[in-house]
Parts: C-alpha cells; structure tokens; sequence
C-alpha cells in the first residue's frame, strides 16, 4: 500500500559491504517530459518521447518558460519512439506553436456524425524556430503534431519516415468485459493528407514490424508516403497515406550484433571501473575526480588509449567474451559513446547519461546542424495566417 515502508539490503560493488535503506512506496511521476536543456548554447532541447498524457501540454509550457530563461532562441521537439496519447493534448501542443485561425486536424467518417475539424485558438504563439525529430516509431498523436507542423511550414522535420496511425477507434463493450474495437473515422493533416498507412497487404505483424523479422534485421528505411500530392502553406510538396516524411532524412546510428553483444560486458566492466577496481584508472572512480566534476563531461568524452586497452583485457578474463575484443577496435566509437553513457550514468545519474547518448545522437545532430533552416521556414510561416 502506499506510505507503507519497506527494507531493501544492498551490496555495494566497490567493497561488498552490506546496507539496509528504507524505502516508502509512493505514486512515481511518469512525466511525458522527462528531460528539457540547452542541447548547445542558444538551441533547446524537449524530449517528449514518452506518449501524451493528460499533463503534456502544461509540462511543455513549464519546459518552454524554463528554456527562455536559460537564453534559448531555437528549438528541437524530440518526438521519436512516441506511440502517441490523449487526442486532446496532441491539439494542445500544436496550438502552443499554431497561432488562432489555423487547421490542426480533421477527423472524417464514414458519416459527417463522426467529422470533427480542429483549429487553434491560441492568440499568442511561440514563434521560436523549431526543428521536431521523428522516427519509424512515432505514432498517432506524435504524427498528429508533427504533420501540422509541416503543413504550416511551422517546423522542420528531421529524422525518419513515421509510422503511420491515423485511425479513430471506438470501443463497443460486450459480455464479460470484452469490447471491440471499431474504426469509426480517420485523420487527416491540415493540406488534407491522410495519416494513415495501409494495412490491406499483409498481416498484423508484418504490419508493426514493416515485412517482418528480415526487415528489421536489415534495418530497412521505412517507404516514403506515395499517396495523393498536398501542399504546404509555402507551396511545399507532401504526400498522404504513410505517415509523415521527414524534410530532411537522417538514419539512427545503425548498431551490428556484434556490438549489441559488447553492452552487458561494458555496464559490467563500467561497474569494475568507477569502483577503482580496474588498476592504473583511478581517475574514474566515483568517489574521486569525477563526482567533482574534473573527469567525466556529458559532451565530448574520448575515452583515454588505457581504458580501451584495459576493456580489452577485461573481455579476455571471461570465456563468453574473449572473442569480442577484436570488435573494440573496429567499433570505437561506439565503444566510446556506450561505454561513455555507463561511466557517466554511474556518476551524475540516467538524466546526466541520456543526455550524453543525445548529444551523440545523429539525428539530433542534424536537427541542431538544420537550425538556420528552421529559422527561415518559422519567418515565412508567419505569413500565413488560414482562417477557419
């Protein structure tokens, strides 16, 4: 129950001694902002990465104000991995940037009954440039958000082809707790493209996973919509019936198996490393240069010849690792940014960790590279104001 207390023994890795803490079981806060910051001096970076919940747009407005105070003057919406959320908040957030008078969605039906048009009423728009990161797995209300953005040539839109979810479902209960789920209606983007992707090819997996499991070993781009042509409000082409196509395209740093198998040795030899365990390192250790700020850095963290020498030598002391040293050399940069995210999660934390792998992100380093060109499209945007 919540407020009741429980004990928990932990073993401390860096000398096995014991400790007993008491833990009070409480609501954790799932925010669907985690994480707001200054990416780089001037550029703001949001993480709305987790779905639209029914604080989104209140969370957005507090990231925003708290961006304006720290000096940022562009900005990067990350909306990857977004499986969407509540309708509502999606039109929530696109007003914040839309000013009044302009088309955020249309719902249509088989029957005008299910039609609903949404326009935005916000008379004070943030007029920030704005560049918003998709991925293959931005869905629903993220694609909602993000296809009213690039109808109105509000934002710039980097990264991959989202997933394509634009249906409408109903839930008609039945016996014994049931329900069926009934699409009633579909969703369009303000130029009157179609969110939706087709699914009467195939199957239901081959529909979440894009032609399956050789697919995703492949790590096949997602196919760019190729439905009815639409304009934006500057003229700009865009197309219906697959989701919403990035203006500018860019690739997540591709991962080999190989270098998948390298993660759990390195959160081990991590563990080793900032425990002082690992001879002729002591610089890494946790309770030393590092928690005071000298060592470890969240952006530009080579790690020293040593380290990699000494990783390799760590793989060779267990049998199920000792054929991956080769790999240490011929992925070092992934080395570098992995293993990076480990020592500096044991350091300051996941939040200080995280923000590591997105400074090293290459989607998010084009966003930030696409700024200017944000900047241009939200200064031509004002120029255009759709009534309803």
């Amino acid at each position: 129950p919540r407020g009741s207390v429980v004990k928990v023994t932990l073993e401390r890795a860096a000398d096995k001694r014991l400790e007993v803490v008491e833990l009070t079981r409480d609501v954790v806060a799932q925010p669907s902002i985690p994480d707001a910051y200054l990416i780089k001096p001037g550029v703001g970076y949001i993480d709305m990465t987790r779905g639209f919940n029914y604080t989104t747009m209140d969370e957005l407005e507090e990231a925003l104000a708290a961006l304006r105070s720290q000096g940022a003057s562009s900005l990067v919406l990350d909306l990857r991995n977004n499986p969407g959320g509540f309708l509502d908040q999606a039109i929530h957030v696109a007003e914040v940037f839309l000013p009044s008078g302009q088309l955020i969605l249309t719902q249509k039906g088989r029957g005008p009954n299910r039609d609903n048009i949404y326009y935005s009423r916000n008379r004070a728009a943030d007029t920030t440039p704005l560049d918003v990161l998709i991925n293959e797995f931005s869905a629903s209300a993220s694609e909602i958000v993000a296809g009213a953005m690039q109808d109105h040539d509000r934002a710039l839109i980097v990264g991959q082809t989202s997933f394509g979810k634009g249906l409408v479902q109903s839930i008609i209960p039945l016996d014994y707790g049931a329900g069926l789920t009934l699409t009633s209606a579909k969703y369009y983007t303000p130029s009157g493209r179609l969110i939706q992707r087709d699914y009467s090819d195939g199957g239901f997996y081959d529909y979440y996973t894009r032609g399956g499991s050789q697919a995703l070993e492949r790590k096949e781009a997602a196919p760019k919509p190729t439905g009815s042509e639409s304009k934006t409000d500057a003229g700009r082409a865009v197309y219906s019936g697959g989701g919403i196509a990035p203006d500018e395209e860019v690739a997540r740093r591709a991962v080999t198996n190989v270098q998948l198998r390298l993660r759990n040795p390195m959160f081990f030899f991590a563990r080793e490393l900032v425990n002082g365990h690992i001879a002729g390192e002591a610089s890494y250790r946790v309770d030393s240069s590092i928690i005071e700020g000298d060592g470890l850095q969240t952006a530009g963290f080579p790690l020293s010849p040593s380290v990699h020498r000494a990783f390799k030598n760590f793989l060779a002391t267990n049998s199920s690792w000792a054929s991956l040293g080769a790999e240490v050399d011929r992925s070092r940069e992934f080395v570098e940014v992995e293993l990076g995210y480990f020592l500096i999660t044991a350091a300051y934390g996941n939040t200080k960790g995280v923000q590591f792998l997105i400074q090293n992100d290459p989607q998010v380093a084009k966003a930030i590279d696409a700024v200017p060109r944000a900047r241009k499209l939200a200064s031509a945007a004002s120029q255009y104001r759709a009534q309803p």
